[in-house]
């Protein structure tokens, strides 16, 4: 055998090698996908958009009864075909509608938490004015994104379950409360009772555009100082007064440094106003109220300390200042277990689907921050992909419907087989 030959005969080796390796590969990738509920996914999708559009044309603002009791009452009558164990109470005044809690019971291990709001922004009669519409490859209607969309994926990825025989899961509870867009706080302590039963919990907020996911969202809640003064005419003695208005400046100049940006931690005046005195009277009373948004539960108590410390310099003397310190949503902070979990969904959607899906954070909260807060392993954003919300062009991209319904029931697979 002549140096060429040889050199050939290892080139070839190698060729024939590296071919070898690709088609072991392509047919393994070809097959991780799991045809069947692709297919049934595919199916669905007309009837899944069908069912939105109904949902769509239904207002069901937060404080609208009529519309939240006729747009839950069919999401109840669905559950108990699909086999749910259905619970639901009716919420306090001025909130209304119901707090639904929908069991299915399986036979495996793994115990998953769903999350779903029926309460849109959108006032009576929107509906009417501008109703569900396809366009191209978007879909538009008050609430399509936020969060009838996602609201509807839940309902057809249990169907999927249910069609096709799967119970190899421990428990499966769908949530559905009236009060998302008023902070839930008529609906919060059943999240959270809910969510410390169960080891995953899954929000169906809207798909971020891009395809990404929620693996942390910030905690909101908000500061309001009230600045107390005295009365005096502002033309004949204005120096008898103390105004609370130049107080209550001098303050929020003070405190514009409330924030954190190392820890993420943002504060930022954005209301105030004065007693309805007129042009002629130095005001003796001023508030403002200040945004605040925290990645970590502790900066809520460092606020209130720094604002008690530095509100002591006043620069009007004998004012009184005094603060008030809301904590709505708790932070859905970024943990590990969070980023395993989405991991595992970034490897779903690259070997089954081959597509790409991303991950970010928000700045706004969630009903994902009420079950992180007590422990459970949270993901946000697993609806359709969709944008514009609280917006009269608000949509959902219609070609991520059928990877994030196949995504879903996938996701509920795997956690109710206890491969996570």
């Amino acid at each position: 055998m002549t140096r060429y030959s040889g050199r050939l005969a290892k080139s070839l080796a190698v060729t024939l090698t590296i071919l070898f390796l690709i088609c072991s590969i392509l047919p393994q990738a070809q097959a991780a996908r799991n045809d069947a509920l692709y297919e049934k996914c595919v199916v669905q999708k007309d009837t899944l958009l069908a069912d939105l559009a109904a949902f769509v044309n239904i207002d069901s603002g937060s404080t609208y009864e009529p519309g939240l009791k006729k747009y839950q009452g069919l999401l109840i009558e669905r559950l108990k075909e699909l086999g749910a164990e259905v619970e639901y109470q009716e919420v306090a005044k001025p909130q209304a509608g119901y707090n639904i809690v929908a069991t299915f019971r399986g036979t495996g291990k793994g115990t998953a938490l769903l999350l779903a709001h029926a309460d849109t922004v959108w006032a009576a009669g929107t509906a009417e004015k501008r109703p569900f519409r396809i366009d191209g490859d978007k879909a538009y209607g008050p609430g399509v994104s936020d969060e009838k969309g996602g609201m509807t994926l839940v309902l057809h990825a249990l169907s999927l379950l249910k069609e096709m025989n799967f119970q190899d899961y421990d428990r499966i509870t769908f949530v559905i409360n009236p009060d998302e867009e008023k902070s839930s706080l008529m609906s919060r302590e059943v999240i959270m009772q809910q969510a410390k039963l169960h080891k995953y919990a899954l929000s169906v907020e809207p798909g971020i555009p891009g395809d990404a996911v929620m693996n942390w969202r910030k905690g909101i809640g908000r500061l309001t100082m009230e600045v107390s003064g005295r009365n005096a005419h502002a033309g004949i003695e204005p120096e008898k007064g103390r105004n609370a208005t130049v107080e209550l400046a001098h303050q929020i100049v003070q405190l514009s440094n409330l924030g954190n940006a190392e820890k993420m931690t943002t504060v930022n005046w954005t209301l105030l106003d004065k007693t309805k005195t007129p042009v002629n009277v130095i005001p003796d009373y001023a508030w403002a109220q200040a945004d605040i948004r925290v990645m970590y539960p502790e900066e809520y108590d460092r606020i209130m300390s720094d604002a008690q410390k530095i509100a002591a310099s006043t620069l009007i003397p004998d004012t009184k200042i005094k603060f008030d310190l809301f904590r709505g949503r708790p932070p859905f902070s970024k943990n590990d277990k969070t980023d395993a979990l989405v991991a595992s969904m970034q490897k779903i959607y690259a070997d089954e689907l081959g597509m790409t899906l991303k991950v970010e954070g928000s700045g706004g909260g969630s009903d994902a921050n009420y079950a992180a807060i007590v422990g459970a392993i949270a993901v946000d954003g697993l609806g359709i992909v969709g944008g514009n919300d609280h917006n009269p062009d608000e949509y959902i991209e219609l070609n991520s419907v059928v990877p994030r319904l196949y995504l879903l029931t996938r996701t509920l697979m795997d956690i109710g087989s206890g491969k996570l």
